[in-house]
């Protein structure tokens, strides 16, 4: 009788341990990949060329195919040179690149005192979703295009006109 409950003793024991041994250990892996950075040139100035306003002026549209469109009383001259900006954009390949445009006004300052253009409504001929960088040259061209707001001859006079504008661009 001793033996029948030693052993149903030691079987019970055996029984409230099997969950404690019912654990089971894994070890995860872990990974990580560094990239090649983005690297951005300006190849092309955002050139809208040469213009002549009237006593109303107007508009020029710049297209990222350097396309120019002049509208109200603001005239380009047929021969003269004008482009839309264009940035080499490099990095990682097979990797999706999207960029940021300019919200907003932007101003170009003339050489003469006191005197500004306004800047809006950048575009680029890169998709809205991005696009990815070749595996071929690990590089992109990108083209920005933007609107010109130019004022009457009173308000905007015959200058040279310059100032900046800041794109970000950015792996998807």
């Amino acid at each position: 009788m001793k033996r029948i409950k030693l052993t149903i003793g030691l079987l019970f024991a055996l029984l409230v341990c099997l969950p404690a041994m019912a654990q089971s250990r894994f070890t995860g892996r872990m990974k990580a990949e560094v990239v090649i950075p983005i690297s951005v040139t300006e190849s092309e100035p955002l050139n809208f060329g040469k213009l002549t306003n009237n006593s109303e002026g107007g508009q020029v549209i710049l297209s990222p195919r350097s396309e120019r469109i002049n509208m109200g009383g603001v005239s380009g001259f047929s021969n003269d040179y004008f482009a839309a900006g264009r940035f080499i954009v490099t990095g990682s390949p097979n990797h999706l690149v999207t960029v940021t445009l300019p919200q907003g006004k932007r101003k170009l300052y003339s050489n003469t005192p006191a005197q500004e253009l306004i800047v809006s409504d950048f575009t680029s001929d890169l998709p809205v979703g991005g696009q990815m960088i070749p595996e071929s040259n690990g590089r992109l061209d990108v083209a920005i295009g933007a609107t010109l707001y130019v004022g009457s001859w009173s308000s905007s006079q015959a200058g040279i006109y310059s100032g900046t504008y800041e794109l970000v661009f950015t792996y998807n």
